[in-house]
């Protein structure tokens, strides 16, 4: 019954664990699409003006 209930509790915060760096990855991917649509929105828009 202990190790039942250590191996739940194990589980669970690997999942936590597992969700954390889930929702940290999306963020950093998330971080840096909008830093590249920023670039290639501005080089876009920059480019033209001074060509």
């Amino acid at each position: 019954m202990a190790g039942f209930i250590l191996t739940g509790v194990s589980e669970t915060q690997n999942g936590i664990i597992a969700r954390r760096s889930m929702i940290t990855i999306g963020l950093l991917l998330t971080l840096i699409g909008s830093i590249w649509l920023g670039i290639a929105i501005e080089s876009s828009t920059i480019a033209p003006l001074i060509h």
